[in-house]
């Protein structure tokens, strides 16, 4: 005879089921389910009882992954060099997929089971994959999404489990723009792009001083080259001043 299911898993990207576009958009998961849910259902016919969107309400859906993106404002001729940085300070667990596109948090074994960071150029993106022949609206989006870089945290199961992230509820009170950046601080790529001081400023320095400066640069800090305290309030004090 048929058999019921009692689990249905939808894989999509919501926002570009909902708005045609995963330019931006904004980070309420939970309004995000219902919608996705709420159209599933309509679109396929499926009853569903008041008691199951109320639980649908309550968040008691259960996540395999999300993705928490950003867009910073970039000129568009530093994207790839900035791209390139980041390939040259990395040693290990990459992919350059593109010229345009770099993904961090993979090994031998295959990708990361908890996030994995990609950095691209998303007007490319668009331009090559979604929306070869824009039209008027697709238009302006691009136009506010070209000179900016894009950066995406695909965060899995095993990850979403290590934050007790897996149920829709438990984002209620998660600050998302802080957990995006606490898991970008993980990668520790913010040293491979840094505006490197002009000779005038390095001149009144040392050469000890220029030394433990650069090594600062590269992101060294004062306690990891000096174990005396009085060391560390030296050179912080030279350069602060």
């Amino acid at each position: 005879g048929e058999k019921t299911a009692s689990l249905l898993e939808i894989a999509c990207c919501t926002t570009k089921v909902l708005q045609c576009h995963n330019v931006f958009g904004h980070s309420s998961v939970r309004d995000y389910i219902y919608e996705i849910f709420e159209g599933v259902v309509q679109h396929l016919g499926i009853e569903v009882s008041d008691e199951e969107r109320e639980q649908w309400c309550k968040g008691a859906v259960w996540l395999i992954e999300v993705h928490l993106t950003a867009n910073f404002r970039c000129p568009r001729e530093l994207i790839v060099p900035i791209i390139g940085a980041i390939d040259r300070i990395v040693s290990e667990g990459k992919s350059r997929e593109l010229k345009t596109w770099i993904t961090l948090g993979s090994s031998a074994r295959g990708r990361s089971k908890h996030h994995r960071l990609g950095i691209y150029d998303k007007l490319l993106q668009l331009l090559k994959e979604e929306w070869p022949d824009p039209g008027p609206n697709q238009k302006r989006i691009l136009d506010y999404i070209s000179d900016a870089i894009r950066a995406e945290i695909k965060l899995f199961s095993m990850g979403l489990n290590y934050r007790g992230l897996q149920y829709v509820a438990n984002w209620e009170n998660i600050d998302v723009a802080a957990l995006f950046f606490e898991l970008l601080d993980g990668y520790n790529i913010q040293y491979a792009i840094q505006a490197q001081p002009s000779d005038a400023l390095l001149e009144p320095l040392t050469r000890t001083e220029q030394k433990v400066y650069k090594a600062l640069r590269r992101g060294e800090s004062l306690e990891s080259q000096f174990k005396s305290r009085s060391s560390v309030k030296k050179y912080r004090d030279a350069f602060n001043t």
